[in-house]
């Protein structure tokens, strides 16, 4: 997305994505066979949609409402952020998700949902860098 608005709409599709991704693996707990294959690729194809989505609208979101003056000092929060990501994911999956079933994926899901409408609440409000790119017109 081009715009703050654009990437926190897609923030917001990623993050109903990721909800559905896990609701979708959760229920692979309870079915059998060919089913099981069935939800395991349908919810693949869900986290690859959200994974791509939520990527691309946070490069926007992160540079965008940045402040112009400290570009580095967002940007390394940034990605300490998304490390602390790396690290909690599997932290996660195996304590809450492995751990409590359907339940525990469901709670996951919601986390994500409640993530991609705080950031489309959020990233409504501006920032210090709110800027507009600049469209480069035909000659």
């Amino acid at each position: 997305a081009a715009t703050v608005g654009g990437a926190a709409r897609v923030m917001r599709a990623g993050g109903f994505a990721l909800a559905a991704s896990c609701a979708v693996f959760g229920l692979t707990g309870r079915t059998g066979g060919a089913w099981t294959v069935v939800l395991l690729v349908a919810g693949a194809v869900a986290l690859t949609l959200g994974e791509m989505w939520t990527s691309a609208s946070s490069w926007t979101l992160s540079y965008d409402l940045a402040d112009p003056r400290a570009h580095g000092q967002y940007q390394g929060v940034f990605e300490m952020t998304s490390g602390v990501g790396v690290l909690a994911g599997p932290i996660l999956c195996t304590t809450v998700a492995l751990s409590h079933g359907f339940w525990g994926w469901a709670g996951i899901g919601a986390g994500f949902a409640v993530v991609g409408l705080a950031v489309r609440r959020l990233a409504g409000r501006g920032g210090p860098g709110v800027h507009h790119p600049v469209r480069a017109e035909a000659v």
